[in-house]
């Protein structure tokens, strides 16, 4: 485990009086170990109630009682149905953003970088001269326009 998950000091989480399930500091540490482990994700301190909302759906879903006994059947995994839990432990946990080049500004930008990439190199080097050519003092009086 890096020093970045170990050092960082869990903020507290004060669990509603409605919540279904307990919800312990050690099971939270748990659960970031587990992410880490399992991922390679680092669960940032202040996440307890995002922890909680997402995988308290997961104890409904498969009966479990606390997330004492939920972690502990993940980690143990001996049946199939906790071997495949894992994926479903690890969507719960993140965020899958699926709205890359879906508006149009990025439609644009990306066609108008294909399309410098596929110009012919001496239009790139071709730059407009500014200021006056050297020996010139006015610039009425320069040989080249500016």
């Amino acid at each position: 485990m890096s020093a970045a998950l170990r050092d960082s000091s869990p903020a507290t989480f004060a669990p509603g009086l409605d919540q279904e399930f307990a919800f312990s500091p050690h099971d939270f540490e748990r659960v970031r170990r587990l992410i880490y482990d399992h991922a390679g994700i680092h669960l940032h301190a202040g996440k307890q109630a995002m922890v909680y909302s997402r995988l308290a759906r997961r104890l409904r879903e498969t009966g479990r009682c606390t997330f004492s006994a939920y972690l502990a059947w993940l980690e143990q995994g001996h049946d199939n149905a906790a071997r495949s839990e894992w994926q479903q432990f690890v969507n719960e946990l993140t965020t899958n953003l699926t709205a890359f080049f879906r508006e149009g500004h990025h439609f644009d930008s990306r066609a108008r970088a294909a399309w410098r990439e596929h110009q012919p190199p001496e239009r790139h080097a071709v730059r407009r001269r500014r200021g006056r050519p050297a020996g010139c003092a006015r610039a009425d009086r320069a040989s080249t326009p500016t």
